[in-house]
């Protein structure tokens, strides 16, 4: 009597354990891939902001000026604040985008409670 009951607690242990071991597992991929996305903007963004200009390029008697470079960082990051916005308000995190032909592929990570990863296909 004993015995069995004790064996039916540890199976209830063992599957609790399995549960919070895939709950791990799930959480690890998305804070990996939203450190992923945030490595890949803050690199994109310190070389908008930091360009490097050749130097034949240099005018003897002044700086240049790039146009746009501080314009193109503060719109680089915007948009990753809006992505960032959106995968905290939606669970899904876009990792790529690739645009070819025909169809526009986005590959996603739906987080949450039942989050897997997902590929979906627009059409152009």
């Amino acid at each position: 009597m004993q015995l069995s009951a004790s064996l039916a607690e540890t199976k209830t242990m063992v599957k609790t354990l399995e549960s919070d071991k895939k709950s791990l597992a799930s959480d690890y991929k998305i804070l990996n891939a939203k450190l992923t996305a945030n490595r890949a903007a803050a690199a994109s963004i310190e070389s908008a902001t930091a360009p490097k200009v050749p130097g034949s390029a240099m005018k003897s008697g002044g700086a240049i000026r790039l146009m746009g470079s501080v314009e193109t960082a503060q719109a680089a990051q915007a948009a990753q604040l809006k992505e960032n916005l959106f995968s905290d308000l939606t669970g899904l995190i876009i990792r790529n985008v690739k645009r070819e032909k025909e169809e526009d592929i986005f590959d996603c990570i739906q987080t949450g409670r039942y989050g897997s990863k997902y590929i979906l296909v627009s059409p152009s």
